[in-house]
């Protein structure tokens, strides 16, 4: 709710701050139909970001101290750089975090639905350019009382998570093996 002032037409942090760099403040980011698709959407990524920045550092935090310390110390012995480092040791130890982390942010991604509530209201509005499946799920449950297509779209939903899941995880182990067979 908090974060939903800070797209306030008069005073809200966004438009005061476009204030401060000389732009023209948006009148109605979240209603205005000229800013519907743009301005909602631009509202509802800047609040994602928001919300998993501290979640994501923390994450990438702890596999960075996975890393172990013998690598880079290998590697300097071997005369690599800062640059080279990075690419070849740090990176491709974080591996397995990119991987967890791409598919629970899709898994999240799919099942958005408090924030952007609080944003969009139960439609999605403006034009339900904020509406996902789960609020669609709830929205022909609770206010159209068609619990049989909701489940069904309910369905749907977890078979298409089900299925990412699966081809992310045969996708990451297929490499994890490829590379450990030397192929």
């Amino acid at each position: 709710m908090v974060f939903s002032y800070v797209f306030q037409p008069n005073w809200g942090l966004v438009n005061g701050l476009l204030r401060q760099v000389g732009v023209s403040p948006l009148p109605l980011w979240l209603a205005e139909p000229r800013y519907v698709l743009t301005g909602s959407r631009a509202a509802a990524t800047i609040l994602a970001v928001w919300v998993a920045l501290g979640y994501y550092m923390l994450i990438f935090q702890a596999g960075l101290q996975a890393v172990p310390a013998e690598l880079y110390d290998a590697a300097r012995v071997d005369g690599a750089g800062p640059l080279q480092t990075w690419w070849f040791i740090t990176l491709p130890s974080l591996r397995p975090t990119f991987i967890f982390l791409y598919i629970t942010g899709t898994i999240d991604a799919m099942s958005r639905f408090s924030d952007l509530w609080m944003l969009g209201g139960p439609a999605g509005t403006p034009a339900r350019s904020l509406q996902t499946i789960v609020m669609y799920v709830y929205q022909t449950a609770f206010e159209s009382n068609d619990f049989n297509l909701a489940s069904a779209a309910a369905v749907i939903l977890f078979v298409i998570v089900l299925l990412l899941t699966m081809l992310n995880f045969r996708s990451f182990l297929q490499r994890e093996f490829t590379q450990r067979s030397g192929a």
